[in-house]
């Protein structure tokens, strides 16, 4: 089921940041939309039970590549500590079976390490405003996986690090 929107997914306020979800979302979509609760209310977890003891989620402009539950506390516990007062609202989500695809901006201030492939960024106290699209896919239940896709110069302009 294909749920295309312009709008932010879902339009009414809820707890932690996300809205109620409409009546035609899927059950993946659901279970996927939870993840993002689930990190604003730093709940991680109740995340991790939620991914696949087989996970692998890929930061496609980084390539690093996140395996198992472990994985996935790494990966939201990079963003959570650089960024501790981060919160994610969500903005498009499109479900097709097991397939589902979210469209979202981070935002949070930059006051603690950011942990990325070319070493550590200090923290610079600056707000960020980061567009994300997600791509995951779920089975029996559970998250597999998926890719994270997100622009490393937006982020690095926003922390003052390129102009």
């Amino acid at each position: 089921m294909s749920v295309p929107r312009s709008d932010p997914i879902p339009s009414t306020p809820t707890r932690a940041g996300l809205s109620a979800m409409p009546a035609t979302t899927t059950g993946a979509a659901r279970l996927v939309l939870e993840l993002y609760a689930i990190y604003n209310d730093r709940a991680f977890d109740r995340g991790a039970a939620m991914v696949a003891p087989d996970f692998e989620l890929q930061a496609m402009p980084t390539g690093e590549l996140f395996r198992g539950t472990d994985g996935y506390r790494a990966f939201v516990g990079i963003w959570a500590a650089a960024f501790p007062d981060s919160r994610v609202d969500i903005r498009t989500v499109v479900a097709e079976g097991d397939s589902v695809c979210v469209e979202f901006v981070g935002r949070g201030t930059h006051d603690g390490p950011f942990r990325t492939p070319g070493g550590t960024i200090p923290p610079t106290g600056r707000a960020v405003e980061i567009p994300f699209l997600d791509l995951w896919r779920v089975r029996d239940g559970v998250v597999q996986g998926g890719r994270t896709y997100f622009d490393i110069g937006t982020i690095m302009r926003q922390l003052g690090l390129l102009t």
